[in-house]
């Protein structure tokens, strides 16, 4: 599970990292245009919705590319059997993401892949939290049974 959820971590972060800096730059390109509108005085109020639209697309650019680094580490950490905490919070905005990607600009196939990618990263998170918590401490070097 927790090979699958590395896996699954690192092809959706390729995926964020295209799609965020899509966002960043195609948002910040809008903002920029409906700004010029708005100051230009053409059709303001179009100009300041276009502005909204445009801001709240950078933003989504901005934390998909946040996700995307969180998610190659929770991939490492995933491989590695460590930090537990770290890869159930990846998990979790894995699907955030995936979920206001789906709401700010639509449902795609693409979607479908970092939606598993969070779900088996929180499974592997849980897994690893719960093989540390039944892990016994070694026994001292001179006490040895």
């Amino acid at each position: 599970m927790r090979i699958a959820a590395g896996i699954f971590l690192i092809i959706a972060s390729i995926l964020n990292l295209i799609a965020g800096i899509t966002y960043f730059a195609g948002g910040g390109l809008a903002a920029g245009a409906g700004a010029l509108a708005v100051g230009a005085n053409e059709a303001a109020v179009g100009g300041e919705v276009m502005s909204l639209v445009a801001l709240g697309i950078f933003l989504l650019g901005i934390f998909l590319l946040v996700v995307m680094v969180l998610q190659i580490v929770g991939a490492v950490q995933s491989f590695r059997a460590k930090g537990a905490m770290l890869v159930l919070i990846t998990g979790a905005l894995s699907i955030i993401a995936e979920v206001a990607g789906i709401v700010v600009v639509s449902f795609g196939i693409m979607n479908i892949v970092g939606l598993v990618a969070g779900i088996l990263a929180i499974m592997a998170g849980l897994q690893i939290k719960k093989a540390g918590e039944g892990a016994v401490a070694a026994p001292p070097a001179g006490m040895a049974a």
